[in-house]
């Protein structure tokens, strides 16, 4: 993965240049730093480390103004941080067990070790020749700091707890000026444009909502949910967040363990959509009047929009629908099937299969339900109907249960994809037209003109690949996330790929020379 230090050339002034520096080649820029995993403060009390999801976040401990970024490159979702007794070198460890050592002036990874579990601490000698590290099976090894080898032999070494040393009053008023642009939940960020390209949405693990502008990525606006108590409820898993295509809402998805909801969100309006059992995925129609969710009950349910009431039922799936969307004219929807829960009624669960089983309670009725995923044959199948009738018109059988769905642009093409394939079907004839191997698959979004299809791989193939639909070639893939890329979303003229990653940022991708 190539690495820029500068801004990119051509990127936008405004700027700040936390969000313009070490990023991978073709991004222009990024929204977010990670979330905060770690915090550490220098022995000499200068400088503060905050460890997020994408490299070590250094300010000055006085001003809280950013200094640097490091460890970007060479590491994975960061755990842990801590700085030498000198102030000179900064130690990081990883979820993939990677213990890094860093020149703070500098910048440069000085070594790498790799243990085979995560890093749970780090802690440097007293003297600064060694470092102790505990990874999460309980393994405790000593790397000498020069070169990172392990020590065989018992050593009698003090282990410095640079952060209680620090005192808590000195901690609470300085390391708050460094984790003031730093948020919590900072990660699991879902992606969408609005209709005209001015702003860019993003959702994130606690359902906040925000909008930035583009030109400035300045935040516009902001739409928080919680529950009655004050309190996040949601589980990160319905993954629905689009534009409506006439620009009036955003469609958000939530999927929780009391209220089974879909919200549209505009600036001026929040209407919510509420089910007995779990919602998993929603989409709204092209002409904002209609909307369509499915989940655990197996059947897709639409709505309308105005009325926020239900009026059709769509039955047929075997399976949860996992994914739904609506042809660009809005006079069909697809949708996909995937796993066949059990669904019983029992007092404490006790009599149920412990595995996979997970237990819902009604927000409407207070009923507890209990779900588990057994032997049962999984759907393996994409539905069409048409909605003015209704009716199913055709059913697209595959090899695996299905995790995305979704029309191209123009109407030519369907897109379906399972864990590593990605057929294209023909929407005249229904006939195959293509089949991509690809990355193992987390999300889908077509190019505006239908022209490329950019997929977003889950871990440990995290990488997004743009294929060329007519050719059914591949054309280029980036590098960058750390963790899943969660959602994709191409700008209204098809210049910029905006992909949301599990470790907690946003990147604008450059897509001019692959147009």
């Amino acid at each position: 993965m190539k690495i820029y230090n500068q801004p990119l050339k051509g990127c936008t002034p405004n700027y700040p240049t936390e969000n313009t520096i070490c990023l991978p080649s073709n991004a222009v820029v990024r929204f977010g730093k990670g979330g905060v995993s770690d915090v550490a403060v220098s022995p000499d009390r200068h400088l503060i480390a905050v460890a997020s999801r994408i490299g070590a976040w250094t300010y000055n401990a006085h001003t809280g103004e950013f200094v640097s970024l490091i460890g970007v490159e060479s590491t994975g979702i960061l755990s842990t941080v801590v700085f030498s007794p000198d102030c000179s070198r900064l130690a990081l460890g990883d979820w993939d067990g990677r213990i890094t050592l860093w020149d703070i002036g500098t910048k440069e990874n000085i070594w790498c070790v790799t243990h085979e579990k995560q890093v749970s601490s780090i802690r440097f000698s007293a003297n600064g020749r060694y470092l102790e590290t505990l990874s999460s099976d309980g393994v405790v090894n000593i790397l000498r700091v020069d070169d990172g080898t392990r020590v065989t032999r018992s050593i009698k070494e003090t282990f410095s707890e640079n952060w209680a040393a620090h005192g808590e009053k000195w901690k609470d008023k300085n390391i708050s000026k460094a984790l003031a642009n730093h948020s919590r939940h900072d990660h699991g960020w879902l992606v969408a444009f609005s209709h005209h390209g001015k702003h860019l949405a993003g959702l994130n693990k606690a359902d906040t909502l925000t909008l930035w502008e583009i030109a400035t990525g300045e935040k516009t606006s902001t739409f928080e949910r919680v529950t009655e108590h004050g309190e996040w409820v949601s589980i990160f898993r319905g993954r629905t967040l689009v534009c409506s295509p006439e620009g009036r809402y955003f469609v958000v998805s939530f999927f929780n363990t009391e209220h089974h909801t879909v919200t549209l969100w505009n600036e001026k309006t929040l209407k919510s959509f509420t089910s007995d059992m779990p919602i998993l995925s929603a989409a709204a129609s092209p002409n904002g009047r209609l909307l369509a969710t499915g989940g655990w009950d197996k059947s897709v349910t639409l709505w309308n929009i105005e009325t926020q009431k239900p009026f059709c039922t769509l039955e047929g799936h075997i399976g949860e629908i996992s994914d739904l969307a609506f042809s660009q004219d809005g006079s069909l929807l697809v949708s996909g099937g995937a796993r066949n829960w059990k669904y019983e009624e029992d007092e404490d669960g006790s009599t149920l299969r412990p595995e996979e089983l997970y237990t819902f309670q009604s927000g409407a009725d207070g009923t507890v339900r209990y779900f588990f995923s057994g032997n049962n044959p999984t759907d393996t199948t994409a539905k069409i109907w048409e909605i003015p009738t209704g009716r199913n018109i055709v059913t697209l059988k595959h090899p695996d249960v299905i995790n995305r769905v979704m029309f191209s642009p123009e109407g030519t093409r369907l897109a379906t994809s399972t864990r590593k394939t990605i057929i294209l079907w023909c929407t005249k004839t229904w006939q195959s037209v293509a089949t991509l191997d690809t990355v193992k698959i987390e999300c889908l979004a077509f190019s505006p003109d239908g022209a490329r299809l950019a997929i977003g791989g889950t871990w440990p193939e995290h990488k997004i690949q743009i294929w060329d639909v007519k050719m059914g070639e591949l054309v280029v893939e980036f590098s960058g996330h750390k963790s899943d890329v969660e959602s994709l979303a191409f700008s209204p003229d098809g210049r910029l790929l905006a992909s949301g990653g599990f470790d907690g940022v946003i990147y604008l991708w450059d897509m001019t020379p692959y147009l």
